[in-house]
């Protein structure tokens, strides 16, 4: 069984895997335009994260767990937190591949999100993790319209 602990890591995880993932996407790719959107998903998941430690440190059930340090830790081991076919898809350079994955991490963030809410028992904290879903969920709608824009640009370019 899953402690609250475990889920809190799990979603500090989730947050700057995430993050790194935009910083790295923004690093590599060609495309000037989804560079700026990207650093702003980055920005995004950063202020979870931070949310997320505030509120283990905050709720006091984590004894002698650092959210802090935690995320500073995983911060340290960024080139780990990526898997190598995740690397390997950023590093190629295709957008509607970033995209994808991109679009897949949101989703699953948002499902995991959904599901901790779920199976807690604390109104409060359910409503945070249900508010971390939303967030999530959000992510993965700013994405489409990131990439029809984009889409809409490019062609616009191809046809000129």
């Amino acid at each position: 069984m899953q402690t609250l602990l475990d889920a809190f890591k799990l979603a500090l995880f989730n947050e700057v895997k995430s993050r790194a993932f935009y910083h790295r996407a923004a690093e590599v790719t060609r495309f000037n335009d989804a560079r700026v959107w990207l650093l702003s998903l980055a920005g995004l998941e950063e202020d979870h994260a931070h949310a997320i430690a505030r509120r283990v440190g905050g709720d006091g059930f984590a004894e002698g767990f650092d959210p802090c340090g935690y995320i500073d830790e995983l911060q340290a081991t960024l080139e780990s937190v990526l898997t190598p076919e995740e690397e390997a898809i950023v590093l190629e350079g295709e957008r509607s591949a970033v995209f994808d994955l991109a679009k897949s991490m949101e989703l699953t963030a948002s499902e995991i999100y959904h599901a901790m809410a779920e199976g807690i028992d604390d109104p409060d904290l359910a409503q945070f993790f249900f508010s971390l879903s939303r967030q999530e969920r959000g992510h993965y709608e700013e994405l489409l319209k990131i990439e029809h824009t984009l889409s809409l640009v490019a062609g616009e370019a191809g046809g000129a």
